[in-house]
């Protein structure tokens, strides 16, 4: 059997993860109900290492500024490049997604809808 992360990775979904962790291959079986807590500590522990080792390199802030602007830009990429449709995505204010995008510097292009 895959170890938790590797099925995350593997099925390239958090909330697949997060739902299903514990019934990898039982499909008729209800996943727990988790609460917001327990998904992110969940979530985190296999990476914890390398953030730790990464704080030893970049102080807390610096660090979580990059956390913050690769999120921004990975939505950015899933929602088409559409401003409007990644601050929903973000659950943010479309000021406070501009706001962050000019702070960190993200140029990006919209990618026109095709029919």
């Amino acid at each position: 059997m895959q170890d938790k992360h590797e099925t995350a990775k593997n099925k390239d979904s958090l909330f697949f993860y997060v739902q299903h962790k514990d019934y990898v291959g039982l499909e008729e079986t209800t996943p727990p109900q988790l609460n917001k807590n327990e998904i992110f500590i969940d979530f985190l522990n296999p990476v914890i290492e390398d953030l730790l080792t990464l704080i030893q390199i970049f102080p807390l802030k610096e660090l979580m500024g990059k956390v913050e602007q690769t999120i921004i830009i990975s939505a950015l990429d899933k929602c088409g490049g559409n401003q409007n449709k990644t601050a929903k995505f973000l659950k943010v204010k479309p000021t406070t997604l501009c706001t962050k995008i000019k702070k960190y510097n993200i140029s990006f292009k919209k990618i026109p809808f095709k029919d």
